[in-house]
């Protein structure tokens, strides 16, 4: 195991992706569930913009390691980008069994029910992650955005204004 786990290593440092993805999809076979092989195939895919794939396989990997948070999350996030709203909410929600105080999980949550038109719970959301950590001017306009929506216009001006300040290029 330990060879062809160099093998497959040596392929993806030089770039050659396809011969480090067959490789790692031979050696998944033959110890199904690695969690080091599926992390491995999963960056691989990643780099090869194969979204289906990597979210097949951050499926075998949370079945492999189901308090692997980091799976949770950028197994949400690949969601979002293929636009399965309802499914990267499930996936954000069940991370935030594990752990509710990670910061970016509920404020991907936040964005998910943003675009799923859930904007009271956006807000909460999006209110959490800010307690958690406030120093993100991109949450602070999400948040902006929601309470404006919601007509808490006061608030929102607070939020932009606070975005500002973080970062004065962002608008």
């Amino acid at each position: 195991f330990k060879k062809q786990f160099i093998i497959i290593s040596e392929n993806y440092n030089k770039g050659n992706y396809l011969e480090a993805e067959k490789l790692a999809l031979i050696s998944n076979n033959n110890f199904p569930y690695n969690e080091f092989i599926l992390r491995i195939l999963v960056d691989i895919y990643e780099k090869q913009n194969k979204k289906r794939e990597a979210i097949n396989t951050y499926l075998q990997l949370i079945k492999a390691a189901p308090d692997d948070l980091a799976a949770y999350t950028n197994l949400g996030i690949l969601y979002l980008q293929i636009a399965q709203l309802k499914k990267a909410e499930e996936v954000f929600r069940k991370a935030l069994e594990l752990n509710s105080y990670d910061f970016y999980l509920q404020y991907n949550l936040g964005i998910t029910l943003i675009d799923l038109g859930k904007l009271q719970e956006a807000e909460l959301r999006l209110k959490t992650a800010n307690a958690i950590d406030s120093s993100h001017a991109d949450l602070q306009n999400k948040l902006g955005f929601v309470l404006y929506k919601l007509g808490k216009i006061k608030e929102s001006e607070l939020c932009f204004k606070k975005a500002l300040d973080l970062d004065p290029n962002n608008y």
